[in-house]
């Protein structure tokens, strides 16, 4: 088998058995799993910080790390230690080995601790992301900590442009259809059951039950799509619109 077939069929592989695994997890007890927004106290101000875990291979931790007032975007993470409700992570590349060291809460709701960096250390507060959609439960002081999503995202005539047909270039015989169902967005890979998109920023969304896991679209300024981008915690595989 040559290189390019070689990767092909590591590419279908990899979504394939993805999704199967997704389609039997079960889980226990909360997971770091999934999309943080909080905020690092440091002396004199807050600093926003968007985090994003995964788990894509039983305990084989990825994530970035987002700090929009630095202009970082998906800074790579390292150093997991995540066990029961522990969770220690640190950013990779910068000086001074920042860390985060702290505790999820028993409802997984929240996590709380310090990061270290350079002998100093500062308090810091994440909070699950939650879908609009869903009630928050009361839980005001969290949602006050979400970014606030674009109202496209949330548009029906927006999301039917989004929605089509599309076929992974690497890979052309495995289809990814994305339907609109009310007013979310469904995704189906192959013949894997239907999995919903939760708006993340400007034009991706994200697997609800996939962390780690979205789809950038390339909108143009007429507001049509012709390609879209399939994420992955390692990179991404770029898919066309079918004609």
């Amino acid at each position: 088998m040559n290189t390019l077939a070689l990767r092909k069929s590591l590419l279908r592989w990899t979504i394939l058995v993805m999704f199967a695994a997704a389609a039997t997890a079960t889980a226990d007890s909360p997971s770091a799993a999934g999309r943080w927004s909080g905020a690092i106290e440091l002396p004199g101000q807050s600093l926003a910080v968007d985090i994003q875990l995964a788990s894509p291979a039983g305990d084989a931790w990825t994530g970035t790390i987002d700090i929009p007032a630095q202009g970082a975007r998906a800074l790579a993470l390292t150093g997991f230690r995540i066990e029961r409700s522990a969770v220690r992570f640190s950013i990779s590349g910068i000086p001074g080995d920042p860390t985060f060291e702290g505790a999820m809460s028993a409802d997984g709701s929240t996590i709380s601790g310090q990061l270290r960096q350079a002998g100093q250390q500062y308090p810091f507060r994440l909070s699950r992301m939650e879908s609009p959609t869903t009630p928050s439960g009361g839980r005001t002081a969290e949602v006050a900590l979400t970014k606030k999503l674009p109202s496209r995202l949330f548009d029906p005539a927006f999301l039917k442009a989004l929605a089509g047909q599309y076929e992974l270039v690497d890979t052309p015989s495995l289809a990814l259809e994305v339907s609109l169902e009310g007013s979310a967005l469904l995704v189906r890979v192959g013949d894997r059951p239907l999995y919903r998109l939760d708006p993340y920023r400007e034009t991706e969304f994200q697997f609800r039950e996939l962390p780690g896991y979205g789809i950038r679209f390339a909108v143009d300024a007429n507001g049509s799509v012709d390609e879209i981008l399939f994420l992955e915690p390692d990179g991404a595989a770029r898919a066309t619109r079918k004609k």
